[in-house]
């Protein structure tokens, strides 16, 4: 199993064309979500979720400073860049 985190617009629910996704397992990304700060809802079993893309920006920047392996900053580094363009495009950030 993985999961997939893209954007998608707020208004259309439509994935833009030019979207960067990224995609890892489901325990890479249970650590990564809950290194995001989400982790009540990977304790729950919920990989899936939906995010104000600034605000998970901020997330990615905060766990930037704390990750301890090439992994989880090489992902991270992922996650920031596709924040930024949700960001730009006025998209949220998407997780399932």
């Amino acid at each position: 199993m993985s999961v997939t985190v893209a954007t998608i617009d707020a208004t259309t629910l439509r994935f833009p064309l030019d979207s960067p996704e990224i995609n890892m397992n489901n325990s890479n990304a249970g650590r990564l979500l809950r290194e995001l700060g989400y982790g009540e809802d990977v304790a729950a079993g919920d990989l899936c979720g939906t995010a104000d893309a600034a605000d998970f920006q901020r997330r990615v920047v905060l766990a930037q400073a704390n990750a301890v392996t090439d992994y989880d900053r090489d992902r991270l580094n992922e996650l920031y860049e596709l924040a930024q363009f949700a960001v730009v495009a006025g998209c949220k950030v998407t997780w399932a």
